[in-house]
């Protein structure tokens, strides 16, 4: 099957308290798909996007899960190693008063063997290739797939998209996750990267110093939480402010964004609208619980996306949560 997209990276399941609470309370958890590029993917192919998810499961009811959702909504999964020997990478999810902590229990996962140039193959190349700086930190052989990607070694001519996507507790110290992240951002042609992150990582305060860090990349998007998107494309600036929501969980809504930003640039739309399209798919991730949330049609979207200034701060809803 041809693709527009692939993304690349590691899916796990996901154990989650229902309704949310800390896990020590031993509250009933629900199991469902997560991981950031799988997030990407599966939102694509909500809005009819040809994608697939290039990625490793271990023959067990955990992997089982995400090739189920990956069937209902669409994702090609033709690239999918399934390993009789290793397992599913998992994570556990606890809801606290402080936010949402999560807990990882992917060491050793069939993800973390997998060779990215066995997935790919002979595949035709897809129009863009997404992965995340999550990828690196998780094996050695994670990291040289991950080079692999970044070297135009697999997928030809496609459009290399980079989420800097900082995981404090993949990492074993911050001055190394920086210098990796820092290399890969450097070698892609997208990169989405929160200016909090950015300043956490790199200690860049703005936008600006962000781009004089990173000239390279055709497209860079920082996302600065709920004040501003701001896309640069040469030396060109382009920013656009997200439209006002109640927020409900956080988790989600930089996979959503990025999905959607993709979702416009195929659509060959401008930098504003592709940044509203990203807007606009956050925002419906942060009204929603879970990584993976219900979107509105196509049309809708559409409609949101070429809304004049006055009435962009209004959500999809039509709800002003002023």
């Amino acid at each position: 099957m041809t693709a527009d997209v692939f993304c690349y990276g590691e899916a796990l399941t996901v154990v989650a308290p229902s309704p949310p609470a800390p896990i020590e309370t031993r509250p009933t958890c629900s199991l469902g798909p997560a991981g950031a590029e799988f997030n990407v993917a599966a939102n694509l192919a909500t809005l009819g996007v040809a994608v697939q998810w290039l990625g490793a499961l271990g023959e067990d009811p955990f992997g089982q899960i995400i090739l189920d959702e990956a069937a209902f909504r669409g994702v090609g999964v033709d690239h999918v190693h399934v390993d009789d020997r290793l397992s599913t990478g998992v994570y556990f999810k606890s809801v606290e008063p402080s936010g949402s902590r999560v807990y990882y229990y992917r060491d050793g996962s069939a993800f973390s063997a997998a060779n990215v140039r066995d997935l790919v193959g002979d595949a035709p190349s897809p129009r863009i290739l997404h992965t995340t700086g999550i990828t690196p930190a998780l094996s050695p052989k994670a990291r040289d797939s991950t080079n692999a990607v970044l070297d135009r070694e697999v997928a030809g001519d496609a459009l290399i998209s980079f989420d800097v996507n900082y995981r404090a507790s993949l990492w074993q110290d911050i001055e190394t996750a920086a210098a990796t992240l820092l290399e890969c951002a450097q070698r892609a042609d997208v990169v989405f990267v929160g200016r909090d992150e950015a300043e956490l990582v790199w200690g860049t305060r703005t936008a600006e110093s962000i781009r004089a860090l990173l000239p390279g990349p055709r497209h860079l998007v920082v996302k600065d939480g709920d004040v501003i998107a701001t896309e640069f494309i040469g030396q060109r600036r382009v920013d656009c402010h997200p439209p006002r929501v109640r927020v409900t969980e956080q988790v989600g809504a930089g996979d959503a964004f990025a999905a959607g930003w993709i979702a416009g640039y195929l659509e060959n739309r401008g930098p504003v609208e592709r940044l509203r399209f990203g807007h606009l798919l956050a925002a419906q991730a942060l009204q929603h619980p879970g990584d993976l949330v219900p979107l509105p049609p196509l049309d809708v979207i559409h409609d949101a996306v070429m809304r004049d200034p006055a009435s962009w701060s209004v959500t999809l809803t039509g709800t002003d949560p002023r």
